[in-house]
């Protein structure tokens, strides 16, 4: 098995600055080849249906924004998921980039809860999410969010010793996914 996170900020910025020719590698699919323009483009290299393919990673994304391209392409091709398609079918419903991602969503489902529930239950809700839900899934589009991303920001809940948080699974269970399933209905 070859290593993973092979690259350093320094890695990048060298080759970066070289200009154009050859494709550095962080392993598992990931590396960074630089246009003709001199613009540094990651891109995820995998198999799908036995045929090779090619994810490319927004435009000026970081080497660790790349790293988590790769897991979210990790995470579909588990699920049976062509990521290229995910990411053509989520455009052609017209969720773009920063319209539809987890903190929008959980933004607006927040304010439409803080009418129903009391104060000090909104305001425990809000800190639990933002604490330990929108780090690690905030700036993903909602229809791009695996089950095993919703598993993994559990896992570190539970990391940190909050089994009781963790024990409550508010976004696995579809009945218990009042973020995701708002989203759905309100267009």
């Amino acid at each position: 098995m070859s290593a993973i996170n092979k690259l350093s900020k320094r890695d990048v910025d060298r080759h970066t600055k070289a200009g154009p020719g050859g494709k550095l590698s962080d392993g598992g699919g990931l590396y960074l080849q630089v246009s003709a323009a001199g613009t540094p483009l990651w891109r995820v290299k995998y198999s799908y249906s036995g045929k090779p393919r090619l994810y490319a990673v927004p435009q000026g994304a970081t080497l660790e924004e790349a790293r988590e391209a790769r897991e979210l392409v990790k995470a579909l091709i588990s699920e049976g998921r062509d990521p290229v398609q995910v990411r053509a079918v989520t455009k052609k419903h017209g969720e773009t980039e920063g319209q539809s991602t987890f903190s929008v969503v959980m933004e607006a489902w927040l304010s439409k809860q803080r009418a129903e529930w009391a104060p000090i239950h909104y305001r425990k809700s809000r800190e639990a999410l933002e604490r330990d839900i929108a780090p690690y899934l905030g700036k993903h589009p909602v229809a791009m969010i695996t089950p095993m991303m919703v598993a993994k920001a559990i896992d570190r809940i539970s990391q940190r010793g909050a089994h009781d948080t963790a024990s409550k699974r508010p976004l696995c269970e579809p009945s218990r996914r009042p973020s995701f399933s708002w989203e759905l209905t309100s267009g």
